[in-house]
């Protein structure tokens, strides 16, 4: 009789495209890194094998990315939570009064402008700076004009 193989132990190492979806929707909903969510979940491999993982599957690259930008707006609302818990910003000092705790609204800030630089990253199309093009169609006078840095229209008779 054959001799069944014990269980494997660690972390998976193959990829499915229903293990693909979990490691998503967790992504998406969870404002947490990625190395920090396959601590907490034992079937999202590290980091390496993730990103590995989306080298080698496109499907699963582009549904990584769409999971990021829904990430990305769950931390833009966490800056909201942030902003809003005052609850340690005052301290009482050896005197008794009440005083700014400085670093824990240093630290809100850091966490803030943390956000700050990585949602538009994550999500360009939500958080990302807005570039706008100028066109401008000129006729071959008009450019000529503009080349010679004179515009013979705003010329007084005297000049010309």
């Amino acid at each position: 009789m054959a001799k069944i193989p014990p269980p494997k132990k660690g972390r998976p190492t193959i990829f499915t495209p229903e293990l693909g979806d979990f490691i998503c929707e967790i992504v998406a909903t969870n404002p947490k890194s990625l190395q920090a969510l396959s601590q907490e979940f034992k079937e999202i491999p590290d980091q390496r094998t993730v990103n590995i993982w989306r080298w080698k599957h496109p499907d699963f690259a582009k549904k990584f990315n769409e999971a990021k930008e829904f990430q990305a707006q769950l931390l833009g609302e966490r800056v909201i939570d942030i902003m809003d818990d005052t609850s340690n910003d005052y301290i009482e000092n050896e005197e008794g009064k009440m005083v700014p705790n400085m670093v824990n609204i240093q630290r809100a800030k850091l966490q803030i402008d943390g956000i700050k630089f990585i949602t538009p990253k994550l999500a360009r199309k939500f958080y990302g700076d807005k570039v706008e093009h100028e066109h401008a169609v000129f006729s071959h006078d008009e450019w000529v004009a503009k080349f010679n840095g004179s515009n013979n229209e705003d010329k007084s008779d005297d000049d010309r």
